[in-house]
């Protein structure tokens, strides 16, 4: 799947917020993509030219149909959070979440996201958003299961924490 997270990335930096952590020597060792509320990846034609298009080219008409883009537009929508592997558990993810529930806290809004990594659910739940239930789909790449967070900021005070 490089061409669909390539294709989000692209239409995140556009229209999104992207958040990134270095170590001392400058390597990126994780990242955040989101969407504000109100937005939605790949909802103009500049986004869906940064990507979307030649993603979408390769895919059967069953999957075309299956990848249609849903409404996120009540929560900051949480599109990717990658942390290198020598750097999870130790803040780096909890860190990079701190700028945008300020955001949302100081608006009144929430965070959410979703999964396909049943090992993730520890990690959202982790980090205090709430588990609001599964479901598994049926797509042209077989059964997934989808996992759905929302954080409530008022549950879940902002604390003073820094990338390091």
């Amino acid at each position: 799947m490089p061409l669909q997270a390539l294709a989000l990335l692209r239409a995140g930096v556009l229209s999104g917020e992207y958040y990134e952590a270095t170590n001392e020597e400058g390597e990126l060792v994780g990242y955040t993509m989101w969407m504000p509320p109100g937005q939605e990846m790949f909802s103009t034609e500049e986004q869906k030219q940064l990507g979307l298009y030649e993603f979408m080219a390769k895919l059967s008409d069953e999957a075309k149909e299956y990848y249609r883009t849903k409404g996120k537009l009540d929560s900051w929508w949480l599109h990717m959070a990658m942390i290198r592997r020598d750097y999870q558990r130790q803040g780096v993810l909890r860190a990079l979440l701190s700028p945008v529930r300020e955001k949302a806290a100081a608006a009144g809004q929430y965070l959410a996201t979703c999964t396909t990594n049943d090992d993730n659910i520890h990690v959202y739940t982790g980090l205090g958003f709430d588990f609001k239930g599964s479901t598994v789909i049926s797509s042209p790449w077989g059964d997934w299961p989808i996992h759905v967070f929302k954080m409530d900021w008022k549950a879940t005070p902002v604390t003073e924490e820094k990338i390091e």
